[in-house]
Order: structure tokens, then sequence, then C-alpha cells
């Protein structure tokens, strides 16, 4: 963990949240001053509490990864503060007119609370883009001009000269290089120390801060001594990963049994506190779709299928869920009704004469995939996630596809990174299933709330308005 990038993203999260506060109260103040006082039935309390959970609610599934928020351009940032603003600000807009029908409070000004709503969301689109860097300028300091030192042997530098170089011209004062042994090497263009008593010299003279070791496979001999003498100097320590460079993915730290491990894959989902989050997220969305959405839509489709194509109102098929175990995904039937013995398992395609005439409409509007709010009820599924195959299909994708199972660290999802995205539909080569693949792994490891609302909302435009691969 980053403590430094941790620690800006909770205080982003509580600067969001006193924001949220505390402008309620400021403009409320100007509202009285300018329109007249509220009506003595209203309570502004209540309305300030809802909006505060409102944002509390938005920002604990938001800004887990804040280091890469920090390293983004302007213009990144500014689209990335105005997607953050848009989901806290509707969050927020939810819930306040939600307690606002509920409580069927007459006396508040619903002028106000629309004028709050839409200030507030210009403000937090501000606020997001401007908080990482006024956040960095309070807490910076002078790392940047205290000496660093590198340390390893000529073998286990050479991996990392590009990050030396380049550090180096950005300005971070990587001073000198130790090689225990010699062999320095000359095009890392620093100053080489030949003798361990040259380093506690080096490291008393210049008052070095910061340490970075690179260790090797031979390094066992030296590495103690170095360590214990950059220790009782007081020097920050930084020991390279040897084993970074076998793989294409960071490996993440974790604690099993007291032991420590590395992980190939992190996994915010393998928390009970996100876990919980986002089941309540699932069945805050799915109980209203199945109680009110679904008895109609299957009386529509129940009509059109006796018309059209007689047969069962459901289709369900065996894919794989979570950890691979298959379950029973449910739809609306949209293809022509067969027996199991003559059904064509293959996928559907632009124009497939299978497919009746309404059915072509439900597929391309995805409104034969609303059954499967049932999987979310049973826990089969979850809102987001990646799509879940065929079993069949699992396997002989697996076989061509390296960690393609890790996908499956997490439940299938209705809708997915990758269909939001436009990739549904027929897979028509391997480099559009890569990158759907591709699309599924960066969601495992870097899920969070704020992403769930991200893709439920690019998922509703899509069904509005659907791409060409919908058919």
């Amino acid at each position: 963990m980053n403590h430094k990038s941790h620690g800006f993203s909770v205080l982003h999260r509580l600067v969001l949240l006193l924001f949220c506060l505390c402008w309620f109260w400021v403009l409320l103040g100007f509202w009285i001053a300018f329109r007249g006082e509220l009506e003595e039935s209203s309570n502004p309390l209540i309305y300030s509490l809802v909006g505060f959970m409102g944002m509390l609610v938005a920002v604990l599934g938001s800004f887990q990864k804040y280091s890469d928020f920090l390293e983004l351009g302007r213009w990144d940032r500014l689209k990335r503060a105005i997607v953050f603003a848009n989901l806290q600000g509707l969050l927020v807009a939810f819930l306040l007119f939600m307690t606002y029908f509920l409580v069927r409070d007459l006396a508040i000004s619903r002028a106000f609370l629309s004028f709050y709503i839409l200030s507030q969301w210009g403000l937090l689109i501000l606020v997001n883009f401007l908080l990482p860097d006024l956040l960095q300028w309070t807490f910076r300091d002078d790392a940047r001009s205290r000496h660093t030192l590198l340390i390893g042997t000529e073998e286990t530098l050479l991996p990392v000269r590009d990050w030396v170089l380049g550090n180096v011209s950005s300005g971070f004062n990587i001073t000198g290089i130790y090689t225990p042994g010699g062999g320095g090497r000359k095009e890392l263009q620093l100053e080489d120390l030949m003798a361990v008593d040259n380093l506690e010299k080096y490291l008393a003279r210049y008052k070095v801060y910061r340490v970075v070791i690179v260790p090797g496979p031979r390094s066992e001999y030296w590495i103690r001594s170095v360590i214990d003498l950059c220790q009782a100097r007081g020097c920050r320590i930084l020991m390279h990963n040897p084993y970074a460079s076998y793989f294409n993915v960071p490996l993440v730290p974790v604690l099993e049994s007291g032991q420590p491990f590395f992980s190939l894959q992190n996994e915010p989902l393998e928390s009970p506190f996100n876990q919980t989050t986002k089941r309540l997220f699932d069945l805050s969305v799915s109980i209203p779709v199945v109680v009110f959405v679904m008895p109609v839509l299957t009386l529509l489709i129940f009509i059109f299928q006796r018309i059209q194509a007689p047969g069962p109102v459901f289709f369900s098929q065996m894919r794989g869920g979570k950890g691979g175990e298959p379950f029973r995904i449910l739809k609306f039937r949209s293809m022509k009704h067969c027996e199991p013995s003559e059904r064509d398992e293959t996928q559907a395609s632009m124009d497939d004469d299978r497919t009746y005439p309404f059915g072509r409409f439900i597929r391309k509007y995805s409104l034969d995939e609303f059954p499967q709010f049932i999987n979310v009820l049973k826990g089969e599924m979850s809102l987001v996630g990646p799509r879940p195959y065929m079993v069949e299909h699992d396997k002989l994708i697996g076989k061509d596809f390296r960690a393609y199972r890790v996908r499956q660290f997490v439940k299938p999802g209705v809708t997915g990174p990758a269909q939001c995205a436009g990739l549904r539909g027929e897979v028509v080569c391997p480099d559009l299933l890569h990158a759907r693949n591709e699309m599924d792994f960066h969601y495992v490891g870097n899920w969070s709330l704020t992403l769930d609302l991200e893709i439920v909302l690019k998922t509703a435009v899509q069904v509005i308005l659907p791409p060409k691969t919908a058919y």
C-alpha cells in the first residue's frame, strides 16, 4: 500500500463530506436572506443529513486507486472529476427527492432543493478537479531535493536503468550508486562508491534521505550489513521487488495465516465490507426491477410470443459462474422454440433466422436480459461483473487465454465493463475476445462502487441507444 496516496484518498473523501454538509447550510442562509424564512413545519436538518448520507454512500466506493487519479493529466483528470461529480450528485439528488416525496414535506422549497443539487454538482466538479493538487501542495515535502542512493550489483541495476535515468531527468534527486564488490555501471551517470567505508561516509556527508536497494540472487552476503548501516543513519529504505520482471501484472503483498505472500491479482472484493456494499447495491436495484418491471415486461413478451413464436416465455442455459461453478442463467426467449436435441448453441448473428421479429427488438434493446435480475436475487449473479460464457466456451477460451479464469474470481454480471463499452454480441475475432477479457481483468482488480455505478449508467445509455453490435 502507498500510504501517502491512501491518505490523500481518505482526506479527499472527508473534504467532500464536509463540503456537502457545509454547502447546504451556507446556501440555505443565502436563500433565507434573499427569499425569506422557510415555513415553521419545514425541517432542513433532515435534508442536510440525507444529503450527507448520499455523499457518504458515493465516496465509500470512490478513490481506491487514488495514485492513478493523482497521475492523470489535467484534461483526463477533469473528465474523471465530471464522472465522479455526476455519480455523487445523482446519489444526493435521488435521496433528497425520495425523502421529499416520502415525508410529503410541502414546507421545504423544491426550488431550493433543485438549486442546491445543481449548484453542488458544478462545485463538485471543481472540488474533485482541484483537490488532488491542493492536497499535494498542502502536504508537500522536500523529498525531491533530498539525496537518494541506489544500491545493487551490476546485474540487478541494469534492468532498472531506464527507471533511474527517467527519475534523474524528472528532477528526482538520485545522487549516487553503491555496488558491493564494485562493477558500477557508467551509463547510469551517477557517482559510484566502491567500498563499505565510502558508503558510511557518504551517508553521513550527504545526509541521505532514501536508499533504494535492488537485491539479486547473490545479495545475501552484503544486504544485511548495508541495511543495518542505512537504518543506523536514519535512511528510509525501499526494497526493489526482484520478481516483478517475471510477470506482466504487479505483485500484491498479502498476509495469510500470519505468513507474508505475493498475489498476482489485487482483489478488492475479497473484503467482506466491499462484498456487503456490492450486495446491497445489487438488491437495491434488482428488487424494484423484479417487483415492478418484470411482471409488465413478461406479459408484453408473452403476448408477442403467442403471436409470432409460441413456446416458453423464458430461456435458460448453463453458464460459468464464480469460481467456474455452473449455474442456470435466465433470459426472455428471443428465438423460435425448438426441442433441446435440435437446439443450435452457436452465438446469434445479424439477421439470424432463428430469431422471431419481436425477439430481435428485445435483443437489440437488451430487454431479454431482464430475467437475470432473478439470478441476482438468488446470489448467482451480480448487477455488474464479467459477462458469463457457456460452460463449454469457458473450457475452450481458458486454453487459449492465459489467466482467463481471473474473471471468475467475482460473480458474473447482468452487465459488465466490456458490454458498456460496446463490446457485446457475437465474438467475431480473437482480438475482440482478448479486449473483453482485458476489461474484465481490470474490473476484478479495480472494483469500486463508483465503477459499478459508472458501468450501470453507461449501460442505461446503451439500452436506449444500442450499438451496432446489439443484435
